[in-house]
């Protein structure tokens, strides 16, 4: 069963003639006619002339065949009496009857008309609410955190979100109905999921007949209805809205599953710019040939380590003899050097530190929380893995150098980055593929060469 996506009237009713001078009404889903041709009030006139006609012979005949009465006063006012009461009778069915039975017809028209466009407004109401409340959420879990609420409110029953991951190879369940317990669908693909493979909302009647989705039969218990609706992100159906209910005829009416539709498609919009907006800002951030940050979104996070008064070491690290590298076997021989340090370097770190490529063969390593001293054994680590992975990856042999300093060598980062600089141009000085630990501003002793 297929249903079209909610949409409001933009004019609830009209009055436009038609042919012959119809006049059509909007009446919900369908159009009723009032006639107002000039050959439809020819045919009332006539029925009325007709029918008081009629009530003149049949008073005649009754005054004079039946009653006999005379020309006298009393005589002509029975006479008279007669002919209003056929008159009334005969006005009253030929005009007045069709007329009342017209206006009952319209009457109950405006009230359908009434009860559909409130029905709709309160639609549009909840649609807007849903809207507005995704268009506040900065994440994807804030949006999936609505989409539970608006389900719960936009149906009785429980209901659930299934998202495909990144890789879009698996479904899991993103979100349910707030307050209630998830249907428990049990398809774990995208295109394993009828609503999602055909892109249009299907609904199920019963759990137990054999067109129902084989993953509804498969649940077993009591038979149940149940209706899926898929969801596009970014042009592609990834995602579904799975909602389960009581086998009646009124269960999934066509109202629930427009505002089920609605919500759907209002999720699958903010989902998609969400995820359009987190994947400009990673290129803004991100060098292209390692995948690591950038300078510029380095020094942001570093100066979110200092807005939280967080102290850090800092190390900068250069491959050695690099350009040697590079014009004996070549750039993409190059290129895959500093792919394979990068991978050493996010790796050999913690998930709170900050790996980013300074440019070149240069890069900067953020250990929050430590000072020089103790970011010595990550950056150690880090020397070993390399020496492991050249051995293991096709590559020729390499090395790295390292000086390191931390926040509280100043307040600015610019200093904090001259300092690790000037150590880590003494390792280069004494030989390379060494660690130099810079020294305090105000010292005079020279750098600390911890090179093992």
């Amino acid at each position: 069963m297929r249903h079209d996506t909610f949409s409001v009237p933009s004019v609830l009713d009209t009055a436009e003639p038609g042919a012959d001078g119809e006049v059509e009404r909007w009446d919900g889903d369908a159009f009723s006619a009032v006639d107002g041709s000039l050959s439809t009030l020819v045919m009332q006139l006539v029925r009325a002339l007709v029918g008081l006609t009629i009530a003149y012979l049949m008073g005649r005949v009754l005054s004079d065949e039946v009653f006999h009465l005379s020309d006298s006063e009393a005589g002509v006012g029975a006479a008279t009496a007669i002919h209003v009461a056929l008159s009334g009778v005969a006005l009253f069915l030929t005009s007045a009857r069709p007329i009342r039975r017209d206006l009952s017809v319209q009457r109950s028209t405006i009230a359908a008309n009434e009860a559909a466009m409130l029905q709709r407004v309160a639609q549009q109401a909840f649609l807007r609410d849903v809207h507005d409340a995704l268009e506040m959420s900065e994440t994807e879990g804030d949006a999936l955190d609505v989409a539970g609420d608006a389900m719960a409110e936009a149906l009785p029953g429980p209901a659930e979100l299934l998202l495909a991951d990144a890789s879009r190879a698996h479904l899991r369940r993103a979100a349910s109905a707030t307050g209630s317990e998830a249907p428990g669908c049990g398809v774990e693909t995208p295109w394993g999921c009828p609503a999602v493979r055909r892109g249009r909302t299907l609904t199920f009647d019963r759990s137990d007949h054999l067109g129902a989705c084989p993953r509804l039969r498969d649940r077993g218990g009591d038979p149940c209805s149940a209706v899926c609706v898929p969801i596009t992100i970014l042009g592609t159906p990834t995602a579904v809205i799975h909602a389960t209910g009581p086998v009646a005829p009124d269960t999934w009416d066509h109202e629930t599953i427009d505002r089920l539709e609605g919500v759907a498609v209002q999720i699958g919009t903010r989902l998609g710019v969400l995820r359009a907006m987190t994947k400009s800002q990673l290129q803004a951030e991100t060098d292209p040939l390692t995948g690591l940050l950038n300078r510029r979104a380095m020094e942001e996070r570093v100066r979110a380590l200092r807005q939280q008064d967080m102290p850090f070491a800092l190390a900068m690290a250069d491959l050695d003899h690099f350009k040697r590298l590079n014009d004996a076997f070549g750039h993409e021989t190059g290129d895959r050097a500093l792919r394979s340090f990068s991978h050493i370097l996010r790796e050999s770190v913690r998930d709170a530190d900050i790996v980013a490529r300074h440019g070149g063969e240069e890069f900067v390593i953020v250990l929050p929380g430590l000072d020089a001293l103790a970011a010595m054994p990550i950056l150690h680590r880090i020397r070993e893995q390399l020496r492991e992975n050249v051995g293991n990856a096709l590559l020729p042999s390499f090395t790295v150098s390292m000086g390191v300093a931390d926040s509280t060598f100043s307040p600015l980062l610019s200093d904090v980055l001259r300092a690790s600089d000037n150590a880590l141009l003494q390792a280069k000085t004494e030989g390379r593929d060494r660690l130099v630990i810079a020294d305090l501003p105000a010292g005079d002793e020279a750098p600390v060469d911890v090179h093992t």
